[in-house]
């Protein structure tokens, strides 16, 4: 085989592994969650607190007021697979609930905020 051959296959399996890679990033993306949230069962007079890492115990860097809508989702983390879920009990389920954190972002604040108090969303 020539040389130019060899590039030609290279470039064939490059462009393979690329057309994967943005199929594969696409079903993530689905598969992660919404796009947008919005936040629910926060009284009227508190708020959100975004943190900077995912616990209750990070530093808060900023907070979302109880009817915040278009928080940009960049996914979340301790959620349940669909199959552990099927398996739970409700108190299993309520207790892994409580686990979830998500990444997102909110009038230019990018952190964490506790996902249990996380609904789907609409861009603002």
């Amino acid at each position: 085989m020539t040389w130019s051959g060899n590039l030609r296959d290279i470039s064939a399996i490059t462009a393979l592994i690329l057309a994967g890679s943005v199929w594969a990033g696409a079903v993530l993306a689905e598969a992660d969650g919404p796009d947008y949230f919005r936040v629910v069962d926060v009284v009227s007079n508190d708020v959100l607190n975004i943190r900077a890492a995912p616990t209750a115990r990070a530093a808060k860097i900023g907070a979302i007021p109880p009817d915040g809508d278009g928080i940009l989702n960049h996914g979340c983390i301790n959620q349940m697979s669909y199959a552990q879920w099927q398996a739970a009990s409700p108190a299993e389920r309520e207790k892994a609930r409580k686990r979830v954190w998500c990444e997102i972002s909110y009038r230019g604040i990018r952190g964490w905020v506790a996902g249990w108090f996380l609904a789907e969303g609409s861009a603002q």
